[in-house]
């Protein structure tokens, strides 16, 4: 059954659709595009269920008036449902009849590129927020960031470990090695021989006991305030495929534990791995700008991106080991990839070898670097997400009390 969802365009026209959807296809949005030719019949799809964010096209020089009565026709008939406007050229005025219709934006054909991004963020990953509510059967505090390289070394349980420690400045986090044989992390902190780690022998039941038990499993990191590690395995008898009804049940509890968790994956389309990257807010697949990352990267996405429950959304994160190389140009390794790119991690090998003999991530050893700004930088962006959820939280709450049982009532 396909769960992902519907972006809806309004247009008469079935040119500027095909237009339109090879846009949403080229960020990267796991989501259907539809068209309807006409408000009504527009109306009618909403009703079906699993439309998202309708949006108007306003090409062909329509007049502001009548581009306002069509929002406000949704905003009659369809309350609490996003409307973003867009056009085929660039229009001056576009930006102000947006702002007075109240839409969630407006894009243009050949515009900017984080025009869409932008308008996209703010729905569908609302829309993810309470996909993934509702995929544990109770509520989840905590915005769930899945990181994964391409390939072994290209450094993604650095970019994890110190996105982590940027995110506790806006609250408390769990980063968690969740995978089938031993992690970097142990070698990293030196936690000592009686920490426990991740087993797939251990099945993480949604209970208080259970809550207990994976409490029990956090090490709180020394001279991080609010970060606490769930180490991998530590034992030989605990490496083994992960289940994963296991892998969800421990995201479940994780979740209810913290404000954010920070998964650190394998390089692998285990089940496991599907099970995690499907409940995430957020999945950051970490590359080298070399041409070998890019064709790895390229056939994971691909394959990626056809799961039927893919992730919410899908972003790269470069990361240059050497000042030496001759990189990919970013444009090109977006192109390739098909998804944007949010940071660009610099070389670091000496804050990451301080980072290591202080046993503290690099960002707290060498916060003025700009290895640190550019974590800092992937963090911020995460942070949306958590006040998108608040806010789709109260909305949901404000919207039942306000209409009556009807799907699309008007407010009483």
């Amino acid at each position: 059954m396909n769960t992902n969802p519907i972006v809806l365009m309004v247009s008469a026209g079935g040119l500027n659709f095909d237009v339109f959807r090879r846009g949403v296809a080229k960020a990267g949005y796991r989501c259907e595009t539809r068209r309807a030719d006409d408000v009504l019949t527009a109306l009618a799809r909403i009703a079906g269920g699993g439309v998202k964010l309708v949006v108007v096209d306003v090409s062909g020089g329509q007049n502001t008036a009548a581009v306002l009565e069509s929002v406000s026709k949704f905003r009659a008939l369809a309350p609490g449902m996003p409307v973003a406007l867009w056009s085929d050229s660039e229009d001056p005025g576009l930006a102000a009849i947006a702002s007075q219709a109240g839409v969630s934006g407006c894009m243009t054909s050949g515009g900017n590129p984080q025009e869409l991004t932008s308008i996209f963020t703010g729905v569908l990953d609302k829309w993810a927020a309470s996909k993934v509510t509702e995929l544990f059967g109770a509520p989840a505090n905590a915005t769930i960031i899945a990181c994964m390289g391409v390939k072994g070394g290209v450094g993604t349980t650095t970019v994890a470990m110190n996105v982590a420690t940027a995110l506790t400045g806006r609250g408390s986090v769990i980063l968690a090695e969740v995978r089938p044989m031993f992690g970097s992390l142990q070698t990293y902190f030196h936690p000592g021989r009686m920490v426990r780690g991740f087993s797939n022998r251990q099945d993480f039941e949604v209970t208080e006991t259970g809550a207990r038990v994976a409490a029990s499993m956090l090490w709180p990191v020394p001279g991080v305030e609010g970060l606490r590690l769930l180490f991998g395995p530590q034992t030989p008898e605990d490496c083994d495929e992960i289940e994963p009804e296991r892998a969800t049940k421990l995201l479940q509890t994780l979740a209810a534990k913290a404000d954010f968790v920070v998964v650190d994956l394998p390089a692998s389309l285990s089940q496991a791995n599907r099970a995690i990257l499907g409940a995430s807010h957020y999945f950051t697949i970490i590359v080298e700008p070399v041409p070998a990352c890019m064709r790895l990267g390229r056939l994971a996405l691909d394959a990626i991106q056809n799961w039927e429950r893919a992730p919410a959304s899908i972003a790269t994160v470069v990361v240059k080991h050497s000042s030496d190389m001759a990189p990919i140009p970013l444009p090109e390794i977006a192109g390739e990839l098909g998804v944007p790119i949010h940071c660009v991690v610099p070389p670091a090998s000496e804050s990451c070898a301080q980072g290591e003999r202080a046993r503290l991530p690099m960002i707290k050893c060498d916060p003025d670097s700009l290895a640190a700004d550019s974590f800092l930088t992937l963090a911020r962006r995460f942070l949306l997400q958590s006040r998108l959820a608040a806010s789709a939280a109260e909305s949901a709450a404000s919207g039942t009390a306000r209409h009556d049982g009807s799907r699309y009532g008007r407010s009483s």
